[in-house]
């Protein structure tokens, strides 16, 4: 060990703590000055100056960011950070990183000094294998927590940043951000926090369209298109006017907007990774190139724009921190994303982004997922938020019926918003829904988030409609049991059923995901057309029972090769027993033939209707009247 760095440990030894402290309230004046050299496309790299400013000689710690608002989980690429230099004065100091936290790097700053410069690069994903690729030759995707170090025992929000940005020539680019100076390809924003940094990510690309969409008390929103190629950007009037309505409905739903303005930042490309992430005014958002032309609309942006009130206006207390490398925690994930998801899919049949019979088969599908998953019966709800803790880059689990995964924080607590709704509307005699709940729920946060936890939401759910809140969420939310509750089914006027035709809806699903699933029959999801490519299998189902695995490919059915409507006949061909189904699978460039003598024939989920109870599903997809100026209710 040399010199410099025995005397540099010398020096820190006494004021590295073995855990960083939390994050004090603390002013940190002048801003810090940011630049971002974004040009380097073809190679994917990042190139970061920053002057930090410092109030006096010691020790300092720099952090790059850890944890990530959006994807609840210490997601931030350290290892991809290159090249640090830290200069004090045109002299080089040397820089020590921490031995326990890889995103601190601490440093001695001189006497006399009043600011740092600070170097990097940040080595992007040049291919999928590699990661989220957000650099391409005709746009990219700028996010902040990978291009800052920021000094340690501040609040991010006392923290003020001074941003410029250097863009490819001829760019066009869409922000949440103000713009306070454009010089060429040169960007420069008005100063903010770091918090709301952070929270500003931005979209530019080559090929660059705006949409003006409606507005919400006053606060436009805009869809702001970045596409592979010109021809993307072509969209059909009645597909703008689906997003006008959807920003029309969110109005309507949860009233004052906590923003001066919203853009919905779109990436039509198969080149750049996909991303789905909320902000408070804008949202990052990734669909093929073909969304615009196709009217195959789905959920996302309707899930993206919830988030600004549900989960940016307003958050989880414990999902909160005062800067990016305190923990966060995922404890009440199943509102946070549960209940987005939930007014993703009312918001997309309200506005007709999505179809009802599309919006149905969603349900349909989840019902039937949930009905019969073994994993409830160890795991509860609550706990697999802790997955994008666990897992880190969110990858999916090769057993996800059994293991659980992030994913039923969003689909199982759904219907446990379905069953809420429900329940206030029967109890209300259909005067209530869980309309009013957003309502009053959302109402008045703004760019600082109001805090809640728990008893927040019950409180609000029974001024809504008098409960045993408590007791209904606990035994959704924290029970286990082998299947999820269904009484939302009965108490919405459906009951689930299984055909051996799928619907229209469900047939177009598969098209568009490129799948086959047979999970309610032989217990298995595989890539479509010929490919045999196994994708998923669930736990304890035929499939699971005869040894076929997730990664495997099936290479033929009853001794022909493989092709998708070969397998769905044999399944219908032993109905009666008489010709089990016979495979060739081929894993880990083994062969093994096997039978699987199923007889429950093709079984595809679909809703029916079942009388003597309102439509109250059908209720809750209708756009409703102007909401009424109470929400508050005695009794049932």
């Amino acid at each position: 060990m040399n010199g410099a760095v025995l005397a540099l440990l010398a020096t820190l030894v006494s004021v590295i703590p073995s855990e960083r402290s939390e994050s004090r309230d603390l002013h940190f004046a002048p801003p810090i000055t940011l630049r971002v050299d974004a040009t380097d496309v073809e190679r994917a790299i990042f190139r970061v100056s920053e002057t930090i400013p410092v109030t006096r000689p010691g020790a300092l710690t720099l952090l790059f960011p850890k944890w990530v608002p959006g994807n609840h989980a210490p997601t931030a690429r350290i290892e991809r950070l290159a090249g640090l230099v830290v200069r004090a004065g045109g002299k080089r100091l040397q820089w020590l990183r921490d031995p326990v936290d890889m995103h601190a790097f601490h440093v001695v700053v001189p006497s006399g000094t009043s600011a740092l410069d600070v170097s990097f690069e940040y080595l992007s994903a040049t291919s999928e294998s590699d990661g989220r690729v957000v650099m391409t030759p005709e746009m990219l995707n700028l996010q902040w927590f990978s291009l800052v170090l920021y000094p340690a025992g501040l609040a991010a929000r006392e923290i003020a940043v001074d941003p410029t940005v250097t863009l490819p020539d001829g760019w066009q680019l869409t922000t949440q951000l103000d713009v306070a100076a454009r010089s060429g390809a040169t960007v420069r924003f008005e100063p903010v926090d770091l918090e709301m940094l952070i929270d500003s990510p931005i979209f530019t690309g080559r090929h660059f369209r705006r949409f003006a969409l409606d507005s919400i008390r006053g606060a436009p929103v805009f869809l702001d298109v970045v596409a592979d190629a010109p021809q993307y950007l072509e969209a059909p009037s009645d597909v703008i006017d689906a997003h006008r309505r959807l920003v029309a409905e969110a109005g309507k739903l949860f009233g004052p907007p906590p923003f001066r303005r919203y853009v919905f930042m779109l990436a039509l490309t198969h080149e750049m990774g996909s991303i789905g992430t909320e902000h408070l005014a804008s949202s990052e958002n990734t669909r093929p190139p073909d969304y615009l032309s196709d009217r195959q609309l789905g959920a996302l942006l309707p899930h993206e724009l919830t988030h600004a009130w549900n989960g940016k206006a307003r958050r989880p207390r414990d999902l909160w921190s005062p800067d990016f490398n305190a923990p966060m925690r995922n404890s009440m994930l199943w509102l946070y994303e549960g209940q987005t998801q939930f007014w993703a899919f009312v918001l997309s049949a309200r506005s007709g982004l999505m179809t009802h019979d599309e919006v149905m088969d969603v349900f349909a599908r989840l019902a039937a997922r949930h009905q019969s998953e073994p994993g409830r019966s160890w795991r509860p709800l609550r706990d697999t938020g802790n997955d994008a803790i666990m897992t880190r880059e969110l990858i999916d689990e090769p057993w996800p019926s059994w293991h659980r995964a992030l994913n039923d924080s969003y689909t199982e607590a759904d219907l446990v918003w379905l069953e809420t709704d429900g329940l206030i509307r029967e109890r209300s005699a259909e005067k209530r829904s869980l309309d009013d709940f957003a309502r009053t729920f959302f109402a008045g946060g703004g760019e600082r988030a109001s805090l809640y936890d728990l008893h927040d939401v019950v409180a609000t759910l029974d001024r809504v409609q008098p409960y045993d809140w408590s007791s209904f969420l606990a035994a959704r939310i924290d029970s286990t049991a082998p299947s999820a509750p269904a009484d939302w089914l009965r108490r919405s006027g459906y009951r689930l059923i299984f055909t051996d035709t799928p619907t229209a809806a469900f047939a177009e699903h598969e098209r568009r995901t490129n799948r086959v699933d047979l999970g309610s029959s032989l217990g298995v999801v595989l890539r479509g057309g010929s490919s045999g490519e196994v994708s998923e299998v669930l736990w304890n189902s035929p499939a699971f029972d005869a040894g076929i695995v997730s990664g495997a490919t099936i290479l033929s059915v009853d001794d022909d090769r493989y092709d998708s409507e070969r397998l769905l006949a044999a399944i219908r061909r032993n109905r009666d027993g008489s010709n089990p189904i016979r495979l060739v699978v081929k894993n880990r460039g083994r062969e093994r033939a096997m039978t699987i003598d199923y007889r429950g024939g093709l079984r595809f989920p679909r809703l029916e209707r079942v009388g003597g109870v309102p439509d109250r599903l059908g209720a809750l997809l209708t756009s409703p009247r102007p909401p009424r100026t109470s929400t508050s209710a005695s009794g049932p």
